[in-house]
């Protein structure tokens, strides 16, 4: 009965359902992102209970204030099959100079593909 109550509360902690999205979010160091230049940027490692292979929707994150001319869209992510593989999120700096993000910083939020359609 202990048991049960202890992984109810972690669930809820963690927010391990299936159905809740993944943080995309870039690990400590800033990144730079060179003027007129559209790059791979590496996040965090996917949980664990994501399969390898498997594809998510990255929805950018609206609420943070982008600095003008960095451009993140709304992209299909393929979870690396390696070990402690991170994620990779395409950005594009339409300015003629260098834009640095912070470390920590919320790209946006990563969702479960159930079927793709072209």
């Amino acid at each position: 009965m202990r048991f049960s109550k202890i992984t109810r509360a972690m669930d809820k902690r963690y927010n391990v359902h299936t159905n809740s999205p993944y943080i995309a979010r870039l690990g400590r160091q800033a990144v730079i992102i060179p003027k007129s230049k559209v790059i791979e940027v590496e996040c965090g490692h996917p949980r664990k209970e994501t399969v390898c292979g498997s594809q998510l929707v990255l929805q950018p994150n609206q609420e943070t204030p982008w600095p003008e001319g960095l451009i993140i869209r709304e992209q299909l992510i393929q979870i690396p099959c390696q070990d402690k593989g991170k994620i990779a999120v395409t950005v594009e700096n339409l300015t003629d100079h260098d834009i640095t993000l912070c470390g920590r910083t919320t790209l946006g939020w990563l969702y479960n593909v159930d079927q793709v359609s072209l």
